[in-house]
C-alpha cells in the first residue's frame, strides 16, 4: 500500500504529537494491512470461496473530490469510531454489491449485472449492512494494537450528496482496497476525516511511548536469567522499553558476549512497535517473572547440617557414611557444618 507521506517512529512528547499529521501519528499502513487480512478471511468464509483483499493506496484529498468520484447509486455506509469524533464512510463499489448479492442468494457471482438508474432495494441494503457490520468488527480489531476503538454503524446512503458531513474543502484520508473474486477487481473505499483522528489528551495511543513497567520491579540478574533463552529480538524489544538505562546496562553485562552484541545491534536498528504489542508483552512478563521471583531459595546443606546435629551420634554417623559413598564432598561439607 502506498501513502503520500513517509512513515516515522512516533515520538513520546506532546509537542511532537501536535506537529504530526494523522498519517504520521498513526500506523495506518499497518492497521489497514491487518484489516485487509482479517476481512479477507471473514469474506471468504461468508461466500465460501477465496476473496483476496489488498490495500492499494492511501491519500489525503478534499472531501468534495471524494464525492465527485462516487457513482449514483452508491453503497455508502456512515459509521463512528469512538473515541475518535465524527463520522467515517465505507463505500462498496456497485459491482461488488451485486456480486455479493448473487453469491449469497445462490448464484456463483461470475456474471456481471448492470443495475444503473435505480436505488438499492431494501433487501440489498439490509444485506450490505450485515456485510459492513462484519467489516467494522474486523476494523476494530485491526486498530486494537494502536488505539482501543469501538465502531458504531450509523446509516447507509445511496446518493453522495446526502453524506455532506463536512464542508467540501475538508481534508480526508482515503484508502482504497482492491477486492479480487476471480474476475475484474472491485473496490472498497474507506474515507476518514483527517480532523477526526484527533484524540483527547488522556487517550493512550502508540504516539505515547509505552514502557515495560513490570521490569522495573525486578533485578538485572533475574531479567538476564529470563531473557537468556528468549529470541534476541524479543530481548532487544524488552530492553528498549525498560525505562531504566542503568538496569539495561547491568542486564546486558550479564549476557554472553555474542548475545550482548546481537541485542545491542537489534536495539539500535529497531523500528516503531504498536503499543498493543508492548502492553501484551508487559502482561506476559508480569506472569512469567512473578513465577520465577516467588520461588523461595532454600539452602538445603545448611538446613540438613543443623538437623544432623540434633540427631544422636550413631544415626548421624550412619547417614553421613552412606552419603560419603555417594558424594564424599557433600559428606565432608555436612560434617563441617
Amino acid at each position: 500500500m502506498t501513502t503520500n507521506t513517509p512513515s516515522s517512529r512516533p515520538e513520546s512528547t506532546e509537542s511532537s504529537q501536535a506537529s504530526q499529521s494523522p498519517l504520521e501519528q498513526f500506523p495506518l499502513e499497518i492497521i489497514y494491512n491487518k484489516f485487509a487480512r482479517m476481512f479477507r478471511l471473514t469474506a471468504s468464509n461468508a461466500v465460501r470461496q477465496v476473496v483476496d483483499i489488498t490495500p492499494k493506496s492511501t491519500e489525503v484529498i478534499p472531501f468534495g473530490d471524494v464525492i465527485k468520484t462516487l457513482s449514483v447509486p452508491a453503497s455508502m455506509h456512515l459509521f463512528q469510531m469512538m473515541p475518535f469524533q465524527g463520522n467515517a464512510v465505507m463505500v462498496f463499489e456497485n459491482r461488488l454489491v451485486f456480486t455479493l448479492l448473487d453469491i449469497f442468494f445462490g448464484g456463483g457471482g461470475k456474471f456481471e449485472v448492470k443495475m444503473e438508474g435505480r436505488d438499492f432495494t431494501e433487501i440489498e441494503q439490509q444485506l450490505m449492512q450485515r456485510v459492513v457490520t462484519s467489516a467494522l468488527h474486523d476494523l476494530e480489531h485491526a486498530w486494537k494494537s494502536t488505539v482501543e476503538v469501538k465502531t458504531q454503524y450509523f446509516r447507509s446512503e445511496t446518493n453522495p450528496q446526502f453524506i455532506a458531513i463536512v464542508p467540501n474543502e475538508t481534508p480526508t484520508i482515503v484508502t482504497q482496497f482492491e477486492v479480487d473474486m476471480g474476475k475484474e477487481p472491485m473496490h472498497i473505499t474507506l474515507v476518514i476525516l483527517e480532523e477526526m483522528l484527533q484524540l483527547p489528551a488522556d487517550t493512550p495511543t502508540s504516539s505515547e511511548k509505552p514502557e515495560l513497567t513490570v521490569l522495573k520491579d525486578h533485578e538485572a540478574d533475574l531479567i538476564a536469567q529470563y531473557f537468556l533463552h528468549e529470541h534476541p529480538q524479543t530481548t532487544a524489544l524488552a530492553l528498549s522499553y525498560l525505562p531504566d538505562e542503568t538496569k539495561v546496562a547491568k542486564t546486558l553485562e550479564l549476557f554472553p558476549e555474542h548475545l550482548q552484541t546481537d541485542v545491542i545491534y537489534r536495539m539500535s536498528a529497531m523500528e516503531g512497535v504498536p503499543s498493543g504489542v508492548i502492553r501484551e508483552l508487559n502482561k506476559v512478563l508480569a506472569k512469567e517473572l512473578d513465577q520465577i521471583s516467588t520461588i523461595v531459595k532454600h539452602d538445603g546443606i545448611e538446613w540438613v547440617g543443623k538437623a544432623l546435629k540434633k540427631m544422636n551420634v550413631e544415626t548421624r554417623g550412619r547417614i553421613l557414611s552412606e552419603i560419603e559413598n555417594i558424594d564424599p564432598t557433600l559428606a565432608n561439607t555436612l560434617r563441617a557444618g
